[in-house]
C-alpha cells in the first residue's frame, strides 16, 4: 500500500483473511482515499466501510474497485472482444474539480501470453478523452528478474 496518505487510490491485492489488516491504516487515516482498486478479493462480495463496490466480470480474477459513499461513478464497459481482464470506473467530481477521473484497473493473465494493451488502453483513453485516466493493473509480463529466460514487456 501506498505510504501517501493523500494518494487519491490506494493499490490492494487482499486476502479475505487481511481485510481487517487493511482497514487499519484508512480508518486512521484523517483523509480517506476516494477509490480503492483490488484484485483477487477471493470473495464474491467485498466490501469495505464507508465505500461501494464496482465489482469486475464474475468469471475473472476478482477485480473490484471500491469507490468512496460520498462520490459519484459510472461503470463503463470496453468492447468485449479486449481478451484482457478489466475494468473501468469513471469518479465523477464535485464542483471543486473539473473533468472526471477514469480508473482502469487490469489484469494480465500470464497463461494468456498474447494478451495485446495497446487496443485496451486506446479505447480507454477514447472513453477518457480530455478527463484523467489512471491505469493500473497486474500486467504479469516474463522478465529474467522474476526466473523467465526472456523479456515481454
Amino acid at each position: 500500500m501506498s505510504n501517501r496518505r493523500n494518494s487519491a487510490v490506494v493499490e490492494l491485492s487482499w486476502l479475505r483473511e487481511e481485510k481487517s489488516v487493511i482497514q487499519q491504516p484508512i480508518t486512521r487515516t484523517a483523509r480517506k482515499p476516494g477509490g480503492i482498486l483490488l484484485q483477487e478479493t477471493l470473495t464474491d462480495t467485498p466490501t469495505l466501510p464507508g465505500y461501494r463496490v464496482h465489482k469486475g466480470p464474475p468469471d475473472g480474477r476478482d477485480l473490484c474497485p471500491l469507490i468512496g459513499k460520498k462520490l459519484t461513478f459510472v461503470e463503463h464497459e470496453l468492447h468485449n472482444t479486449i481478451k484482457v481482464e478489466r475494468t473501468l470506473t469513471e469518479v465523477i467530481p464535485g464542483t471543486k474539480r473539473k473533468g472526471s477521473l477514469l480508473l482502469l484497473n487490469v489484469y494480465s493473465n500470464l497463461s494468456k501470453r498474447k494478451q495485446k494493451f495497446k487496443t485496451l488502453f486506446e479505447r480507454a483513453s477514447t472513453a477518457a478523452g480530455c478527463n484523467t485516466l489512471i491505469a493500473r493493473g497486474n500486467f504479469n509480463t516474463m522478465n529474467p528478474a522474476w526466473g523467465y529466460n526472456k523479456y515481454t514487456a
